[in-house]
């Protein structure tokens, strides 16, 4: 959550899989193609949110920078989103690749599926993803990462 003069100004939430179960989610990103992985080491984000005012800005990046962290964090190796096509730029600037193309959301209609391999360095570093600059932040602070986390 992004605060700015006590009020709330963007939003975003990461569910991993291994604590629990997604509903909708497993299927709709195919979640278990990543069979060797899922369910210790996948996770989902939604409902990133920015305000109007906000929109443009650094935050949404500094909210999705924050939730790859904490991904980092707990072991995740695969995150899984779905998104309208106006936000297909922001996403795969992050580093996310499309997974099984357009899906249709029970909620939101026909939305694009995006995975993102939090341990892929060469593919953040060649979409030049700030997400690059958390991961080396995190291979060099030394902490063990394990999927029971």
């Amino acid at each position: 959550m992004a605060l700015s003069g006590g009020r709330i100004v963007g939003v975003g939430r990461v569910n991993f899989a291994r604590d629990g179960a997604l509903g909708l989610y497993e299927e709709l990103y195919g979640m278990a193609d990543m069979a060797a992985d899922h369910p210790a080491r996948t996770s989902i984000s939604t409902r990133l949110m920015v305000v109007p005012e906000y929109r443009g800005s650094m935050l949404a990046a500094r909210i999705a920078m924050a939730a790859y962290g904490l991904g980092l964090a707990r072991g995740a190796r695969w995150n899984f989103l779905d998104c309208n096509d106006h936000l297909v730029p922001f996403f795969t600037g992050l580093g996310y690749v499309e997974h099984r193309g357009r899906v249709a959301h029970p909620e939101y209609g026909m939305v694009n599926g995006l995975v993102l391999d939090l341990e892929n360095i060469a593919a953040l570093t060649a979409a030049r993803s700030p997400l690059a600059r958390v991961y080396l932040d995190h291979a060099r602070s030394g902490e063990v990462v394990s999927a029971s986390t």
